[in-house]
């Protein structure tokens, strides 16, 4: 499993720098948020209307806006891998993308007095401040691993700083009746929530007893409707059991595998897609954009805790993402993971939504999730 993991992570790398995705390629310009095929795609019309930054090539459109969650997540991507492929010059692509976060993209609000100090403008495109959960708790949670595992580029950014302040204005966004309007997304859903928890976990330091507290009312009180909230919610259960003790989070954690492995298949270990108000659902569909990506991050990291069948659902999976990973001679897709694979008929596919299916190609969210999960596996190691 670790040489297809490293395999299919360089393939992956290349298929950022060749895609389309970075203009120009080193990153200097961060990364773009997704492809959206042309051919069969029935929600194209509207998602160039939702998004009228793009540009059109032969057989996609680049969807163009630079989200900060999307490029945290491609730094830390290119960053790490640079350890297991040296002389490619994939760690200077991570220092790019992290250049353009911090000193070009104007995304990072910066001024003490604002609404929401340290948060990070959705994209590009907005003219206005618009903040969702679960981005910035990819924000805040990438920022405080960068500076854990990257000493001198936290001291360049000021990475530690920044992730503690949103921690704190997250923090009062999720309890404070007068700060929660502030914020976009539904806290009451794993989707926002968890990821909320997970990142006041990493975070931590002075504010640990706060943090928990709130972390465990959430998790004891939370409704998870499908197996895509419940693997968000096992990501975050994962690192509070670590960062705030087993006592408590265990036999979440323990319910929430449970849960998710109950409805897996047996022979391929994939979870349904059910998530159907952003992308298609059927049994038949791998969502790698919702729900494959997450479920396959969470399980290993519950492995590793726990072993048992969280490793081998998780190892099954890992291995099916290896065998769809796109093998087509075309460089604009090849090396990628596609939104939807329609096991049913052994292709991309399954229907389209303009934030879901098979024709739209995530940079954060399906593919450098995957390749890190990947990376982590190739190199034993937790990504918390």
């Amino acid at each position: 499993m670790k040489t297809k993991c490293k395999q299919a992570v360089d393939k992956n790398l290349q298929w950022f720098c060749s895609s389309g995705v970075m203009v120009p390629e080193n990153g200097l310009w961060g990364v773009a948020e997704r492809l959206a095929v042309k051919s069969g795609n029935a929600a194209l019309d509207e998602i160039l209307e939702s998004f009228p930054a793009w540009t059109e090539k032969s057989d996609c459109y680049v969807i163009e806006q630079r989200r900060a969650d999307c490029n945290f997540q491609a730094a830390w991507l290119f960053l790490l891998a640079d350890r297991i492929f040296p002389g490619c010059g994939y760690g200077e692509t991570g220092k790019n993308i992290l250049d353009f976060l911090y000193c070009r993209s104007g995304l990072l609000e910066r001024k003490k007095s604002a609404d929401i100090p340290g948060n990070w403008n959705w994209s590009h495109i907005k003219r206005d401040s618009v903040v969702y959960f679960d981005d910035e708790a990819w924000c805040i949670f990438i920022q405080l691993r960068i500076a854990d595992e990257f000493p001198e580029l936290d001291k360049r950014y000021n990475m530690r700083f920044w992730a503690e302040t949103l921690a704190e204005s997250l923090y009062a966004g999720a309890t404070d009746p007068d700060k929660t309007p502030l914020w976009r997304g539904e806290l009451a859903k794993p989707h926002w929530g968890a990821l909320a928890a997970m990142a006041l976990a990493q975070s931590g330091g002075k504010n640990m007893d706060k943090y928990r507290k709130f972390c465990l009312e959430y998790f004891r009180n939370v409704d998870i409707p499908n197996v895509s909230e419940y693997a968000y919610a096992l990501l975050g259960a994962v690192n509070c059991m670590l960062k705030f003790g087993r006592e408590d989070f265990l036999p979440l954690v323990e319910k929430y595998v449970d849960a998710i492995i109950s409805v897996c298949d047996p022979a391929s270990g994939l979870p349904p897609s059910e998530h159907s108000r952003e992308t298609p659902a059927g049994k038949n569909l791998a969502d790698l954009i919702y729900t494959v990506n997450w479920a396959v991050a969470g399980l290993r990291e519950a492995g590793l805790l726990l072993g048992g069948k969280c490793t081998e659902i998780a190892g099954k999976i890992l291995d099916f993402l290896h065998s769809i990973q796109d093998d087509s001679a075309n460089k604009t897709f090849n090396g990628c993971w596609r939104g939807m694979y329609d096991t049913a008929t052994g292709k991309w596919g399954g229907g389209d939504r303009f934030e879901g299916g098979g024709n739209s190609i995530y940079t954060g969210w399906t593919n450098a999730p995957i390749a890190l999960t990947m990376l982590f596996e190739y190199m034993g190691k937790s990504m918390f």
